[in-house]
């Protein structure tokens, strides 16, 4: 019934399969059709797959390990949204690639910070912004024995004139590529006076 159903409504007359992998965890394969007016396999198509399949194979394999490595990635940044305070990741040039809930809050806000087009901090005073992409630079830097700036602290003033937020920035290096492929840049830090859980003695 089942060869009858593809050849009658998707006019398939012969199937070609591989299968992919030999792990008994599951089951990966290829399937090539052909239509119906094939009497058989054309023996021609068979020689074209046949030195395709370990690439098909081994795109496959890669796309399971990537499909890993983003629910590693989305589980540690749950972790981060647990922690009330700002954290976000930032490249060299200043552009940030990941922040967690409470830096995506603060930076909404925009009130005194925010995130340009370009994907960096946009500071309420310009000269402020200058002082953090510096540092951002600075940190990426002494990870490479470039420069020594373990640590730089800036308050950054606000429009509706609450606390300022207090922004750390720390060198940051991803080994691994986890994140971004041989990443040196900075862990940004941002602390809303006005947001941080009680603590307990």
């Amino acid at each position: 019934d089942d060869y009858r159903f593809n050849r009658d409504r998707w006019g398939i007359g012969r199937r070609l399969g591989a299968r992919l992998n030999a792990i008994p965890a599951w089951y990966d394969a290829a399937v090539f059709v052909f239509g119906t007016g094939q009497v058989e396999v054309p023996p021609l198509s068979i020689q074209v797959l046949r030195p395709l399949l370990p690439h098909l194979a081994k795109s496959v394999e890669a796309g399971r390990a990537f499909a890993l490595l983003r629910e590693r990635y989305r589980a540690a940044l749950a972790a981060l949204d647990h922690v009330l305070v700002g954290l976000a990741v930032a490249l060299p040039s200043g552009e940030f690639i990941v922040r967690n809930a409470e830096a995506e809050r603060i930076l909404s806000e925009r009130d005194g910070l925010s995130l340009g087009r370009d994907g960096r901090l946009t500071c309420r005073d310009p000269d402020q912004r200058r002082e953090i992409d510096f540092a951002i630079h600075q940190a990426a830097a002494t990870l490479r024995g470039a420069a020594n700036c373990p640590e730089s602290l800036h308050l950054i003033e606000r429009r509706s004139g609450a606390h300022a937020y207090l922004v750390e920035v720390v060198p940051l290096v991803d080994r691994d590529g986890e994140v971004e492929s041989a990443l040196e840049g900075a862990l940004i830090t941002i602390v809303d006076p006005d947001n941080v859980p009680p603590t307990s003695v």
